[in-house]
């Protein structure tokens, strides 16, 4: 678990590179919804920007931002301080392997760059798929294990915190296949995992909701692929 440090580190490494693809992921679940969702579980909120991309693109709905790191959720909180949307999020400790939310409690549960970290994966994707409403929609992205990244990025990162933070990420990434069988031994049924690829049209529609444009463009420190695991209840 990260300490306070990592959690900043982890917080520049996202502002820098990916926060940017945080309202491209809220428009992606919005065309993976049949209907408005009213609550939507952020499993492993982090610094809190999905979440507040999540509120911006669901204006009716509450979204809670679940994380087991108390000072990710206490820089979430920070990151979060003054913003309207904040009024509708709702950030909570929990475990996603022994959740206290009831059975069929939200609508939506998305998780961003965070299934590596999960010590048990079965037991963690069988506790988000107990969790969804009949018609709910289970939406997890991560990325492919990437070895052949790390001897660069410890080469060439110059903060030190943030390599170090990659690089054990890609050493615990998760294969799409081994994925696809974790979400089989969860009882998951009708899931679709497949590569996640960004589109100029997503990024078009998102414009205005995108802080900092320009970064876009810019290219990450990581070179991998990321992959997206669809199912819906």
């Amino acid at each position: 678990m990260l300490d306070r440090a990592g959690c900043l580190a982890n917080d520049r490494f996202i502002r820098q590179y990916q926060e940017w693809i945080n309202p491209i992921l809220a428009r992606d679940l919005e065309l993976k919804t049949t209907s408005r969702p009213s609550r939507i579980v952020d499993m492993g909120v982090g610094p809190g920007f999905l979440s507040r991309a999540l509120a911006r693109r669901f204006p009716e709905a509450t979204v809670i931002g679940v994380d087991i790191n108390p000072a990710m959720l206490d820089l979430a909180r920070d990151n979060l301080a003054g913003r309207p949307e904040a009024q509708r999020i709702e950030l909570v400790k929990q475990d996603v392997h022994a959740l206290s939310f009831e059975d069929r409690y939200a609508d939506v549960v998305i998780s961003w760059s965070c299934y590596h970290h999960w010590a048990d994966p079965v037991r963690g994707l069988a506790e988000c798929w107990r969790i969804l409403r009949p018609g709910g929609v289970l939406s997890i992205f991560d990325v492919e294990p990437s070895p052949e990244m790390i001897p660069y990025l410890q080469a060439n990162l110059s903060d030190p915190e943030i390599a170090g933070i990659l690089v054990k990420s890609l050493r615990e990434a998760v294969p799409q296949q081994v994925v696809g069988e974790h979400a089989r031994a969860a009882g998951i049924v009708g899931f679709e995992i497949k590569p996640f690829e960004l589109d100029m049209a997503a990024v078009l529609d998102c414009i205005d909701e995108i802080e900092e444009p320009a970064r876009v463009s810019e290219p990450s420190p990581v070179n991998s692929i990321a992959w997206a695991l669809t199912a819906r209840r």
